[in-house]
């Protein structure tokens, strides 16, 4: 899981959780030059988080999905017997910077994982174009370094034999066809501005990749999830993902059942009052679309717990993409 990182101690994770392997390639950034809180007071030494952390929710919720256990308790899987390592790159705060990302995914490569989950896009761009005339000379050397740097560790960890699973995103585009771009650069938070997006030398990372396997989402009537990104281009499958409005003219249409419902870290609901302290059941997220972007609304947790964020976020909210 490269993502915000993983609650270890669910209990709907632990059984199959490799702490051993697991690693934290970030750390956390209190505020930005501007005095603007991103994730918040430093909870740990070195403002590091440990390996089995997750303060923002989506990782833990995406890694539930994939393979919490079929024991009798809680939920199960879709891969209930595979071991869940969690190589963080993803900030609390959903933020994904270039340097944790690549660090992570070259360590997947390293550490013989099999399969690496990616549900995000690399920030601050949506699309990290070669030569945007939009942009200043610097930020076109930033997004050439980016583009370079990513391929070339997806590259690494391919040919090192890990299988790449990589969320489509959530802008409902055709990435083939790209709209214009008024998410970017979304750090630091107010620096957004609307570019044109030229498809053959922009590109949204990592989905945007060689060696990508690109995942659209539907829900449960097989329709595409309004949200989910699509195009020949990029789809290699369709799974699952949670579409609230499926349904649209029976009684299915924006209920729960239509999403798809997996483990909530306990420090996360406690800070957002989903739950009392004295609460015994472990938590569920119930409205968080898999494959959707953590949102940026706040340090640990970010949404409430109607959780449909979207991907990429306004600034502010989070998560991942």
């Amino acid at each position: 899981m490269l993502d915000t990182g993983v609650d270890g101690s669910h209990p709907d994770i632990a059984p199959n959780f490799d702490k051993a392997r697991s690693r934290n390639f970030t750390r956390d950034l209190p505020v930005d030059d501007n005095g603007v809180t991103i994730d918040g007071p430093c909870e740990h030494r070195g403002c590091v988080d440990p390996a089995d952390v997750d303060e923002n929710g989506h990782g833990t919720h995406v890694a539930a999905t994939i393979a919490a256990p079929a024991d009798g308790f809680g939920i199960s899987g879709v891969a209930p017997n595979v071991s869940i390592v969690n190589i963080r790159g993803g900030q609390d705060s959903g933020y994904f910077f270039l340097q944790p990302v690549i660090d992570a995914i070259t360590y997947a490569g390293d550490a013989g994982i099999d399969v690496l989950n990616m549900s995000f896009y690399v920030d601050p761009w949506l699309f990290n174009c070669e030569n945007n005339s939009a942009d200043t000379p610097d930020q076109r050397i930033q997004q050439r370094i980016t583009i370079r740097a990513v391929r070339r560790a997806v590259a690494y960890a391919h040919h090192r034999g890990v299988t790449q699973i990589v969320s489509m995103g959530n802008n409902h585009t055709d990435l083939g066809k790209p709209l214009p771009d008024a998410d970017s650069p979304n750090f630091p938070p107010g620096s957004e501005r609307e570019r044109e997006i030229d498809n053959a030398t922009c590109f949204s990372l990592p989905i945007e990749t060689d060696h990508a396997i690109g995942v659209a989402a539907v829900g449960p009537t097989m329709a595409k999830a309004d949200y989910s990104n699509h195009g020949s281009e990029r789809v290699s499958v369709t799974a699952p993902g949670g579409y609230f409005r499926d349904g649209k003219g029976t009684s299915w249409y924006r209920t729960n059942e239509n999403l798809v419902l997996s483990a909530y870290p306990r420090e996360v609901a406690l800070s957002e009052g989903a739950i009392t302290p004295a609460a015994t059941s472990p938590p569920r997220a119930p409205r968080w679309a898999c494959g959707r972007r953590a949102s940026r609304t706040g340090r640990a947790g970010t949404t409430s717990t109607s959780r449909a964020p979207r991907w990429p976020p306004r600034t502010p909210p989070a998560s991942p993409r």
